[in-house]
């Protein structure tokens, strides 16, 4: 990625953002118009309890199970 480019720009296209606990796009996505930001802590290490910290899923099973429902809630 160039170092001209915004992160903004690529999470602004998605209705979903995916992304480790606390990195850009994840607070670039809470802060903006994104419908749904999920942080994907596969480690289980981070707490999911921290304020305002956006829905956290530490699981494959649970992400596969919000994707799914969101999907068809979406109906893609």
């Amino acid at each position: 990625i160039r170092d001209d480019f915004a992160p903004s720009r690529i999470v602004s296209d998605f209705d979903i953002v995916i992304s480790m606990p606390f990195t850009t796009p994840g607070l670039i996505a809470e802060r903006s118009d994104s419908p749904v930001s999920i942080y994907y802590d596969w480690s289980g290490s981070v707490d999911s309890r921290i304020p305002h910290a956006g829905l956290f899923i530490s699981s494959k099973s649970d992400l596969d199970n919000f994707l799914s429902g969101y999907l068809v809630r979406a109906q893609f």
